[in-house]
């Protein structure tokens, strides 16, 4: 009855902020239960492609979440999972689509939604979740830019995140 009341209701409202708090409200419900999260990291992946921005920023911060708590190997589709390798049959590219939609997310022109991916992006790194070269340098040119000047916020995390990992994990930053 509360998922019905709360999530299903406020992601049918028009009023952004509601779908918003909806979709806080099915992060937390997917966060007690791992089988809840799967079955719902569709309408995440479905929000995050095509809401508003503040309700973009709550699907990706509830994905992110999701991704730490469970992996983000654990929210790909089954038939997005190989063997490790990345590559299916005929050694062609398996798509990852939570993988493909988070790493979408550092592109986005929306301040909100791009901190949250950065933030989303330097946990999953710090807590060993992933390690890729590519999101770090997507990060370290993020630190960089001109265009992120005025995010104190996002300049003062990544400080931190770059200060706190490259001690602790110098073969990521010696390549």
């Amino acid at each position: 009855p509360l998922y019905q009341q709360i999530v299903v209701e406020g992601m049918q409202q028009e009023a952004f902020f509601l779908r918003a708090l909806a979709m806080e409200s099915l992060t937390l419900l997917c966060l007690m239960d791992r089988v809840t999260a799967m079955g719902h990291v569709p309408l995440f992946l479905q929000v995050i492609q095509s809401d508003e921005a503040e309700v973009v920023a709550a699907a990706s911060q509830g994905l992110f979440d999701l991704a730490l708590l469970y992996g983000l190997q654990a929210l790909e589709p089954m038939e997005a999972i190989s063997g490790g390798s990345g590559e299916g049959e005929g050694g062609q590219r398996v798509k990852c689509p939570v993988q493909d939609c988070l790493l979408s997310l550092l592109q986005q022109p929306d301040p909100q939604v791009f901190a949250v991916a950065v933030q989303g992006w330097c946990k999953l790194l710090a807590t060993d979740r992933i390690a890729s070269e590519a999101v770090l340098l997507q990060l370290l040119t993020s630190y960089v830019s001109p265009t992120t000047a005025d995010q104190v916020e996002l300049r003062q995390f990544l400080s931190v995140f770059f200060s706190q990992q490259a001690p602790a994990h110098p073969q990521r930053f010696l390549r």
